[in-house]
């Protein structure tokens, strides 16, 4: 879950930002640019939670398997 991301405004302009096409995984897609390029940093506090709702786009298997298959694809 990208829940609580934090980076430089450079690391974001380094990859290009966000790209539109990813659709609902746009983060997933700026992620991964960014892992494959930048150091990434973690620690093992609970920063977030999700929550589930009716209304989440991600409770939409279908548009979210699409969404992350072209991320994959254009990675």
């Amino acid at each position: 879950m990208p829940a609580m991301v934090m980076y430089r405004r450079t690391a974001f302009d380094a990859v290009g930002g966000f790209n539109s096409f990813a659709d609902h995984s746009c983060d997933y897609d700026i992620y991964l640019r960014m892992a494959r390029q930048l150091p990434v940093y973690c620690h093992d506090k609970i920063v977030a939670d999700y929550r589930v709702r009716e209304a989440n786009t991600s409770r939409s298997s279908a548009v979210m398997l699409r969404s992350t298959m072209t991320v994959h694809r254009v990675q």
